[in-house]
């Protein structure tokens, strides 16, 4: 009975909770950009061309201020058919972030032979803060299948913050070199909370598992960006950067009690099965350059856009992107770090909990730009962020959610002179595959969507 009930108890609820690392396009950085939905490499030249090419900002025109916030940040995962209710129906679930950020602030200064910015961006950013309960219908073992009371406390932050000095040569007056360093710092906390409650006449379970973990990473991102305007309608941009970390403090803890009655109904008497708690881990690690090896690139990022001047009032860019993770394989193709012994004064392999290989992606974005009337720009743009996740197969266990998502964008603006101010609204949705319950092969459907309405304004002088 004691055997049969544990593993039963095994296979219950263990949320698969990581951030949204399966996309690389989390969010747009500035106003213009976002209007054209990213596809801004071969035009650059505000300051939140840092982040796209910062080639472009040798074609800047005078100094800019920048200043975007993005008011409204949602993002939702909707898994369909989680767990069976008493009833005989599904539970679906819900997971939704909501936030309000100041998302990009740059400044640009040209000088007599160079160009360059100062910008600080949340390059991403992810609240989510749920309390859950649902009756679901949970396997005993010997003692069958009965309802059970289910509750979920999920609170999940990610935050990416990215700032520093951007520089652009005009090498010709057709051509432009730029170059950036930023800082990179992000902040990760997770804390996760299921129990299972289940109280009758013949049976008493309860179970409670815990996760706490937290991540905080320093590093850096660097970026080098080449333009091209052959003629005056034509812009042609490319760019390369890569991030990698240098620190890692992260802290981990999880527990879990388990214990069950049931009444034994030869001698009407209540028997303790199962009695167990357990902490897991508990552990604290700086990881850092010199004893494990983390100064190497999480991925490479190329970027190649093209931009049609149509006339002085409309434009048309196209951007494709390719992002290259870079991981490192034992000879079982498992994903490893390399982690220094100080006993053998060499570095050892050292496993990643819940690791896969990630796959090379490449995303597509198209924007429009026009000026209906002088002082009125209207911007639309349609883009791709397809997941770097493997794709889910059955008999698979613990894989990270994949989904394709499709998204465009909208703004509307009021620019002068020296002054611009724009309102927008990017969307993007998707449906496919996921694996929220741990150590099972049971497969849901999930719809992915991400909103964000942003308000932004730029002065220059």
């Amino acid at each position: 009975m004691r055997r049969v009930v544990l593993i039963s108890i095994s296979l219950l609820l263990l949320f698969n909770v990581s951030a949204d690392e399966n996309h690389y396009i989390n969010l747009f950085v500035g106003d213009r950009a976002a209007g054209l939905a990213g596809a801004y490499t071969a035009i650059a030249d505000g300051p939140e061309g840092a982040f796209y090419n910062p080639a472009g900002l040798a074609y800047s025109s005078s100094k800019y201020f920048s200043l975007s916030v993005n008011a409204i940040q949602f993002k939702m995962l909707y898994y369909h058919d989680v767990f069976p209710k008493s009833g005989g129906d599904y539970f679906d679930y819900l997971r939704y972030s909501f936030s309000f950020i100041p998302n990009f602030f740059g400044f640009i200064q040209r000088q007599k032979h160079f160009t360059f910015a100062i910008t600080v961006t949340s390059a991403d950013s992810e609240f989510y803060d749920q309390r859950d309960n649902a009756t679901i219908l949970n396997n005993y073992g010997n003692l069958g299948v009965r309802p059970t009371n289910l509750n979920v406390n999920f609170n999940f932050t990610d935050m990416v913050y990215e700032a520093g000095p951007s520089f652009a040569f005009l090498l010709h007056k057709k051509v432009s070199l730029g170059f950036n360093a930023f800082i990179r710092y992000r902040d990760k906390k997770l804390i996760s909370q299921t129990i299972y409650k289940m109280n009758t006449k013949a049976l008493d379970f309860f179970q409670d598992g815990s996760i706490y973990k937290n991540e905080r990473i320093i590093g850096l991102n660097f970026q080098l960006g080449l333009q091209f305007m052959p003629i005056d309608k034509l812009s042609i941009g490319y760019s390369i950067s890569t991030p990698f970390d240098i620190v890692n403090i992260n802290t981990y803890q999880s527990t879990s009690s388990y214990k069950l009655k049931y009444l034994d109904q030869t001698t009407d008497s209540w028997v303790l099965a199962v009695d167990q708690d357990n902490v897991v881990n508990n552990t604290l690690k700086v990881l850092n350059i010199a004893e494990n090896g983390l100064f190497r690139p999480l991925y490479i990022k190329q970027a190649l856009g093209i931009c049609v001047f149509i006339s002085k009032s409309m434009l048309l860019s196209l951007d494709g992107y390719l992002y290259i993770p870079i991981q490192h394989f034992n000879a079982s193709q498992q994903v490893i770090r390399y982690q220094y012994n100080s006993t053998t004064k060499k570095h050892d392999e050292v496993l990643l909990g819940n690791s896969e290989k990630l796959n090379i992606i490449g995303n597509v974005a198209i924007g429009y730009e026009w000026y209906i009337t002088p002082n009125f720009p209207l911007r639309v743009g349609f883009f791709t962020n397809f997941s770097n996740t493997q794709v889910i197969n059955e008999g698979d266990r613990n894989k990270k959610d994949h989904v394709h998502m499709f998204g465009g964008s909208l703004t509307f603006g009021f620019a002068t002179s020296d002054l611009c101010v724009n309102l927008g609204i990017v969307a993007s949705g998707g449906r496919g595959k996921a694996q929220i319950i741990g150590n099972t092969v049971n497969i849901q459907t999930v719809d992915a969507l991400s909103m964000n309405v942003f308000i932004s304004g730029g002065y220059q002088f």
